[in-house]
């Protein structure tokens, strides 16, 4: 039975399964989630552990790297044209444009997951980062962060994960800038 006590966007989903097809992948993980990869838009919200099931059959015919590969294409092709309205006119407004979008990350992750809460305690050359989900999810599931970061860092146009450490309900990251 699905857990929906955390849900992925249709609109990330189905830009997933674009990037899927894109990067040559979609063939081996569909057969493991047809609905969900073929008609994404099916429904407005999926359930975390569907879109879990997702990655770990890419990760299981693909490998980790793939899977991160398709989340930053991901986040880049769809989310990132969401968020980039936001992200500039606080980047005009900030001289450490890093701190300044992970200030806004609650609002960030809304447009593409909701049950999730994102935190972010700043310092002054960069901060640490919290994802905590409501229920135990495997490690794959931080690929979906890879693509965040990749996305905040470019339009910040500075940043790097220096450490992931992956628990159950809760990554953590080490960002520098």
């Amino acid at each position: 039975m699905s857990d929906a006590t955390w849900q992925v966007s249709s609109t990330y989903v189905s830009a997933f399964s674009q990037s899927l097809r894109a990067l040559g992948l979609f063939e081996a993980v569909h057969a493991k989630a047809p609905e969900l990869l073929v008609s994404p838009n099916a429904q407005r919200w999926w359930p975390g552990a569907d879109f879990v099931a997702l990655l770990q059959a890419c990760e299981a015919a693909h490998g980790r790297a793939q899977v991160i590969a398709a989340n930053v294409r991901t986040s880049h092709e769809r989310m990132g044209p969401l968020v980039k309205p936001l992200a500039s006119v606080l980047l005009a407004l900030s001289s450490t444009p890093t701190a300044a979008l992970l200030k806004r990350l609650p609002a960030f992750l809304e447009a593409g997951v909701r049950g999730v809460s994102g935190s972010s305690e700043l310092r002054g050359d960069g901060a640490t980062v919290r994802f905590v989900f409501p229920s135990p999810v495997p490690e794959v599931t931080s690929a979906v962060w890879h693509g965040l970061f990749d996305v905040g860092f470019s339009i910040a146009r500075q940043g790097e994960v220096v450490s992931e450490v992956l628990a159950p309900t809760q990554h953590t990251y080490e960002i520098r800038w």
